[in-house]
């Protein structure tokens, strides 16, 4: 009777932890979308202005402080990278130590 009773608090306790990590899975990565989403959409902000710049200019920003010299929340965060007249990408770090990038040419947000 003993064992059996030590199989059930084991099988217990092994479901309680696998529980237990995927409930800590499920909220980190639930949070880690949250912010990916809340970024890309500052960073699409950042896009548009960028493309202002571009238009009113002929000629895209050397840096972000070009165009965002008073706000440092957008400088500290955000980085550009030009590669000529009209190509450059915009990106911002994760929490996972890789980064998001927008691309001019695509258009589009990816990870790397």
């Amino acid at each position: 009777m003993r064992q059996k009773k030590t199989l059930k608090q084991t099988l217990s306790m092994v479901l309680s932890i696998t529980l237990m990590v995927f409930l800590v899975w499920f909220f980190v990565s639930h949070q880690n979308s949250t912010y990916e989403k809340s970024m890309i959409k500052r960073g699409d902000e950042v896009v548009f202005a960028i493309e202002q710049f571009y238009a009113e200019n002929q000629t895209l920003p050397k840096s972000l402080n070009d165009i965002f010299s008073n706000n440092k929340q957008v400088t500290d965060i955000f980085s550009i990278e030009v590669f000529d007249s009209n190509f450059y990408q915009l990106s911002f770090p994760l929490k996972n130590g890789k980064k998001m990038i927008y691309t001019s040419s695509t258009r589009e947000w990816n990870k790397q």
